[in-house]
């Protein structure tokens, strides 16, 4: 689990790097292009381009950082209803269903990538190899799985529900073979670390 801790938080790092630079430059840049289009009456071309990007960046490491952080739509109806042995059950069969979905799409991702960069395709006005920035759509997927991983290890690892890692890498926790994780049981922030039951 240390190695995974690890890797977890570099995960983490990139994520919030990504995201944070993502949203402000889109931000910035379509604020700016606002400005110049409707004041100055000539917008900046490349503008709606690195925006589409941007967003593209923002959905796919999003993605990771949703499986993480346990933001994506939960149908709950029957789950809720079903005893906690049930329940336990089938989260760690979703985690388990969820890491190969996410890896065939990442496969899918990558092939599509590597079809963009044998047609040589180029952006339409900054003219760069569209098939580097497209990089990010396996990624987001792979990184997603990983999330999903340590899920269902976690789930295997202790007999409470585990739904997502509410882990902060700059928390205060000690670094023994089984700490490093928080997470939340209920999916009502009640949190709980593991190693420290």
């Amino acid at each position: 689990m240390k190695t995974l801790k690890k890797i977890n938080d570099a995960i983490y790092y990139f994520e919030k790097l990504v995201l944070s630079l993502s949203i402000l430059g889109v931000f910035l840049i379509l604020i700016v292009n606002v400005f110049t289009r409707f004041v100055l009456n000539n917008g900046i071309s490349w503008a709606e381009e690195i925006g589409s990007l941007l967003i593209t960046f923002i959905c796919f490491i999003g993605l990771s950082y949703a499986a993480r952080t346990g933001r994506h739509i939960i149908m709950s109806a029957v789950y809720d209803n079903v005893s906690i042995k049930i329940q336990k059950i089938v989260t760690t069969v979703v985690d388990f269903l969820a890491i190969f979905a996410l890896l065939y799409l990442g496969k899918m991702g990558f092939d599509y990538v590597m079809t963009v960069k044998g047609m040589n395709r180029l952006s339409p006005t900054l003219l760069f190899p569209l098939w580097i920035p497209y990089l990010v759509i396996p990624l987001g997927f792979y990184m997603a799985a990983l999330q999903y991983f340590i899920l269902f290890m976690m789930n295997l690892k202790t007999s409470d529900i585990v739904r997502f890692i509410i882990r902060e890498p700059d928390s205060d926790l000690d670094d023994s073979e089984d700490s490093g994780f928080s997470f939340d049981v209920t999916g009502e922030n009640t949190k709980k670390e593991v190693g420290n039951q």
